[in-house]
């Protein structure tokens, strides 16, 4: 296996096991998304904007300003809403519209669009309106899509720092939310008043056996140490290569 491939497997590890602490932990609220996040420059590119309902009333509407920089080719359809695009007098798409849906709050509404990215790498701010059954709308600037080279694509040095940055941003967060998916339970005593505070819960004890939050922590410690090994002997490869006699 080559070492961009190696390095990617060895952080993925770590985000996985991160992922499993931090999933006990509660859902984080919902954001207006733009997928994906990374575009290669000059491409035709098939964007999905995820607009979940944060209100107690219905999601009836949403409208997406569209840069100059990115040019859009086409917009697609979602069910119950009428898709629009809107251009100015020269005809250039400066909007998309998608009204007179009926999303349920807590839900989440999937928009498409195909764009042509710029030629030449930059940051594409997508500004949007929601609109709401009541009457009311919610400006959100949250969206935004690099145009250039994806994470991991880029010199091999860089990807080194960077994966192993992932890795270990991953270990720490995964840390930071378990004191929260381990905390356990504990009824409150009694307060005097002749009334018995409830019986103690029974523990069953698998002899032998280890308590889940126990395997999680060690399945975060071997992943973070792979995936430090594989970097420091690909770089004493790496150095013995540069090293060595010409033959």
């Amino acid at each position: 296996m080559s070492r961009a491939p190696r390095l990617r497997a060895c952080a993925c590890a770590v985000a996985v096991a991160a992922a499993l602490v931090s999933a006990s932990a509660g859902v984080a609220r919902a954001h207006v998304l733009v997928r994906p996040q990374h575009a290669p420059p000059g491409t035709l590119v098939l964007f999905t904007v995820l607009s979940p309902d944060e209100k107690a009333t219905a999601l009836t509407g949403l409208r997406l300003s569209i840069p100059t920089t990115l040019v859009v080719s086409s917009i697609g359809d979602t069910a119950g809403y009428s898709a629009q695009i809107v251009r100015d007098q020269s005809f250039r798409p400066i909007a998309l519209s998608w009204q007179g849906g009926h999303t349920m709050p807590a839900h989440l509404a999937l928009f498409h669009f195909a764009a042509l990215t710029p030629p030449q790498p930059a940051t594409v701010t997508l500004t949007g309106v929601q609109t709401f059954a009541d009457g009311s709308t919610r400006i959100w600037r949250s969206a935004r899509v690099v145009i250039g080279d994806a994470p991991g694509e880029s010199a091999a040095g860089g990807d080194d720092h960077a994966i192993l940055g992932v890795a270990l941003a991953g270990a720490v967060l995964a840390f930071a939310s378990a004191p929260a998916a381990f905390a356990e339970n504990v009824p409150p005593p009694g307060q005097g008043s002749g009334i018995a505070p409830p019986p103690p819960p029974v523990l069953v004890i698998a002899e032998g056996g280890m308590r889940g939050w126990q395997i999680t922590l060690i399945a975060l410690a071997a992943a973070l140490v792979a995936a430090a090994t594989a970097v420091l002997v690909d770089h004493a490869r790496a150095a013995r290569k540069i090293h060595a006699p010409a033959a």
